[in-house]
């Protein structure tokens, strides 16, 4: 059977395509994320944790894999909604962890919804929560959408036989970070180069869910640097997008401000530019408690 072109679809039968397997969205093969239930407006996703894949460099959950899977099912229900001749961007992102990551394990699951949408149906709000298999809730986050017409835009084919989409976990002490590219430096500057379209959305643009990883691991680090021996648990992550780009673009970086502490809180703040700031493509904070332990 000949395969459907995305551009002559709705929104809905481009996710019912991607649920049947026939429509691949990079960045979700890469990092082990299955799309389970869909209805117009909600949506089902989940994946299990992984050392190898999810894993921070100590072993534990990183908070990369869990916001690629929440900005995409806090999206894909608007989606869902729009006839084929509408897209939609992410504008901004604003997560809450009411619970330390690093504890979650085993299946983890996030149902999306959409919360609101304007009457005139240019703005939307999708949410997502995020569940561990013992029901608790240790993420939810909040999508302000833009709805578009579409102008000179055209759906990507993503061939994964030629982008090795392999299982991870080849490297017995892999870890999130190794897998999408972040090269760490001395000073308050990240960066990752997207090497391949595995750090594209289903719209060829680097995903919205890699943009706000690549930012929330270069925020942690710029802590953990400092104080290598104690802990610093991710609370709350917001950004806004700026500006989309396509993976083959080249290398961004992250821009990272401490703000002073208050109290067990930090606060940083964070740039992500193409080109060392020439052009911005995000930016947005992150809040950590810290943990001392010494």
């Amino acid at each position: 059977m000949a395969r459907k072109d995305p551009n002559d679809l709705s929104g809905f039968e481009i996710m019912k395509e991607s649920k049947d397997g026939n429509v691949p969205t990079p960045a979700l093969e890469k990092f082990s994320i299955a799309f389970n239930k869909l209805q117009e407006g909600r949506v089902t996703f989940s994946t299990k944790f992984n050392r190898n894949i999810h894993g921070d460099r100590d072993g534990n959950m990183s908070v990369g894999p869990l916001l690629i899977l929440l900005d995409t099912v806090s999206g894909v229900p608007v989606f869902s909604k729009l006839d084929k001749n509408h897209i939609c961007v992410t504008r901004s992102l604003d997560i809450t962890f009411p619970k330390p990551i690093k504890k979650l394990i085993g299946h983890i699951e996030a149902k999306g919804s959409i919360l609101q949408m304007s009457e005139d149906g240019r703005e939307a709000v999708g949410k997502a929560i995020l569940k561990s298999e013992e029901g608790e809730s240790f993420a939810v986050a909040e999508a302000q959408m833009a709805i578009r017409k579409k102008v000179n835009f055209s759906f990507p084919h993503f061939d994964l036989s030629e982008m090795n989409i392999a299982p991870l976990g080849s490297k017995e002490y892999g870890s999130f970070i190794d897998h999408l590219g972040i090269v760490f430096s001395s000073d308050r500057a990240t960066s990752m180069k997207p090497v391949q379209s595995i750090h594209s959305n289903r719209m060829g643009f680097l995903h919205g869910g890699v943009t706000a990883s690549f930012l929330a691991c270069s925020a942690q680090y710029e802590l953990q640097k400092n104080k290598p021996k104690d802990e610093f648990i991710i609370r709350h992550l917001n950004i806004e997008y700026k500006k989309p780009i396509k993976p083959e673009d080249g290398i961004i970086y992250a821009l990272t401000d401490i703000e002073p502490q208050k109290g067990s809180k930090h606060c940083v703040r964070v740039r992500v530019c193409h080109q060392k700031g020439k052009t911005m493509l995000a930016e947005g904070f992150a809040v950590f408690e810290h943990l001392s332990l010494i």
